[in-house]
């Protein structure tokens, strides 16, 4: 992706410069060096479009290739992240962690890596890539990377401390599950005024739900845009 705009770049100035030269020899020089000159800038610019035209279409192809991969693999790590549960063991998030720091992630990272965009000043639709979706996973990577030798230490029996895994777990924990309490009234009185109430609480995996929001809407619109993005929205709508 990086390759082909920088091709379309590179070869777009090209055109540019020598269409310009040829534009200024033959109609503001005259003779046969300038008649020569001419014919060279002209076949310049020629080999130019050609190659500007060929690197627009490599650009679009490799563009979505890039951005549906990166796509898939996101969705495979959070079909993992969404195995995750509050009501797990000690044991079982120990393992849980460890597991999926073992698991392969470089060709996501790779994806990413590869990611640029034609056109885009400052590169915002790669910024909020990094921030909605690759930095809250790699957040989560990176904090279980800094305890992964206690957990295998846990695991193996070696260091086995359940206080210390527990104070590890809380540490992690929010980064992937959000706990909300809430209050529901039982009994009111005439005046509609709430006189008792029970106490509640819901636990969901918010960084699987808040990623896969921005997986089929805001970078579903940059990986196929905005039109495609409406008839996939009237389809299921119509489902």
């Amino acid at each position: 992706m990086q390759i082909y705009k920088n091709s379309v770049i590179v070869t777009t100035l090209i055109s540019i410069v020598s269409f310009i030269a040829s534009f200024v020899l033959k109609f503001y020089l005259a003779g046969k060096e300038a008649g020569f000159w001419y014919d060279i800038s002209m076949g310049v610019f020629s080999g130019a479009i050609l190659t500007l035209i060929t690197s627009i279409i490599g650009y679009r192809v490799e563009r979505r290739k890039v951005l549906e991969g990166f796509w898939s693999y996101t969705h495979k790590i959070l079909n993992q992240i969404n195995m995750y549960e509050e009501s797990m063991t000690v044991d079982q998030k120990v393992n849980f962690f460890m597991d999926f720091h073992d698991s392969d992630r470089i060709e996501w990272h790779t994806y990413y890596g590869e990611i640029s965009f034609l056109l885009e000043w400052k590169q915002k639709n790669r910024k909020y890539i990094y921030d909605s979706i690759y930095k809250p996973i790699n957040n989560l990577c990176d904090r279980i990377t800094s305890h992964y030798w206690n957990f295998k230490w846990h695991k193996e029996g070696s260091g086995r401390n359940e206080k210390a895994m527990q104070h590890y777990i809380d540490e992690i924990e929010p980064l992937i599950i959000e706990r909300k309490d809430y209050k529901i009234p039982t009994e009111v009185d005439d005046e509609g005024k709430i006189i008792s109430e029970m106490s509640g609480s819901s636990v969901c995996n918010k960084l699987f739900g808040d990623i896969m929001k921005e997986l089929n809407n805001r970078y579903y619109e940059i990986m196929y845009g905005k039109c495609r993005s409406k008839k996939e929205d009237a389809k299921q709508e119509n489902e």
